[in-house]
């Protein structure tokens, strides 16, 4: 790459990142169409759609607000302005049970500052991920986030339709390119991804190279690239920009596999441990948090009137076991009871 483009793959996005970019540039009215299919709702006229901040403040019990964002809010809108519904995407690449208590309070929140359902939509592109969200984590939620499923997302393998629908071919690739299909079809879905950026900006295309790289197989990325390059669909310019790329090691796969067997230094490898527990730590005090704001939601919407008492109790507890029971007690409290008497 020159100096112009001196961002290189490290500095340009993480995968997650480009997946939100890749998201935001398509129309958010066939984004939705994809989410009312996934959840077998019935697809209605869509007459306007709105891009809001995705930027929502929680107070504490004794501590500050504190900022949440989901990857996209959009609001629909009826002819006269009136909004409609809510729309949250999240983008999801890794196991986290902690977003229990995140994906909850969104469409919580949302709901109440617009007094509408809010409808929350993760994408999720690998198939052991997704069914480990289908069926460990969002039947834990309530109301339940809407999953996207492969079905639903179009596979897009002509050229030419490529090159029209760049960001729709490259979703359909990071859909579709993994195992149960069969090979050729895999490969088929990134060498249309790889024919469409193509047709992009310098920036764009990095980006959603990186995408693909991270998230589609490695084997089936290498024989896609070795076929574009061989036929020619693709600039030699442009084919030289993702072979930089991939010559990097960026998040994707391979280069990932390539670190684990180089390097396992033990300095480098007990600086790796030490940096995952305190993101670990850091997790299960923001979903601690939310927990405890979950809590007082569901108490106050009930009627229960949250004293000073319990608010400090539940601000004393830190076991996350203890404040799921407690959260579940909220939910299935009577009217004669306490909010003393439930948090036992």
């Amino acid at each position: 790459m020159n100096d112009a483009r001196a961002h290189d793959a490290d500095t340009i996005a993480t995968a997650h990142e480009s997946f939100v970019e890749l998201l935001r540039a398509i129309d958010p009215r066939v984004l939705i169409r994809i989410a009312c299919k996934s959840a077998g709702i019935e697809v209605r006229e869509i007459v306007r759609v709105r891009e809001r901040t995705p930027k929502l403040e929680v107070a504490g019990l004794s501590k500050a607000a504190k900022s949440y964002a989901p990857d996209l809010v959009f609001t629909v809108h009826t002819k006269d302005g009136r909004v409609l519904e809510i729309w949250l995407f999240e983008v999801q690449l890794s196991k986290d049970r902690f977003k229990r208590w995140s994906w909850a309070l969104y469409i919580t929140a949302y709901a109440a500052e617009y007094r509408k359902p809010a409808l929350l939509a993760v994408f999720t592109p690998e198939p052991v991920l997704r069914e480990w969200l289908r069926t460990k984590l969002i039947p834990l939620i309530e109301p339940r986030p809407v999953l996207i499923e492969a079905d639903h997302i179009e596979r897009i393998t002509d050229y030419d339709e490529a090159r029209r629908r760049p960001e729709l071919t490259v979703l359909g690739c990071i859909y579709h390119a993994h195992e149960p299909g069969l090979f050729a079809d895999r490969v088929a879905v990134v060498r249309a991804a790889f024919v469409a950026i193509g047709t992009l900006a310098a920036r764009q295309c990095q980006r959603y190279a990186v995408l693909i790289m991270a998230i589609a197989p490695p084997s089936v990325v290498e024989r896609a690239l070795e076929d574009v390059r061989a036929s020619g669909h693709i600039s030699e310019r442009r084919y030289e920009l993702v072979s930089d790329i991939e010559r990097k090691g960026h998040s994707f796969h391979r280069g990932r596999e390539e670190g684990r067997a180089e390097g396992r230094e033990q300095g480098r490898e007990e600086g790796r441990e030490q940096g995952r527990e305190q993101g670990r730590e850091q997790g299960r005090a923001e979903a601690r948090e939310l927990v405890r704001r979950a809590i007082v939601d569901i108490l106050e919407a009930r009627g229960f009137v949250v004293t000073p008492a319990t608010q400090a109790r539940l601000e004393s507890c830190e076991a996350i076991g203890t404040l799921e029971r407690w959260y579940d007690a909220a939910k299935a409290a009577t009217a004669n009871q306490t909010p003393e008497q439930l948090l036992v």
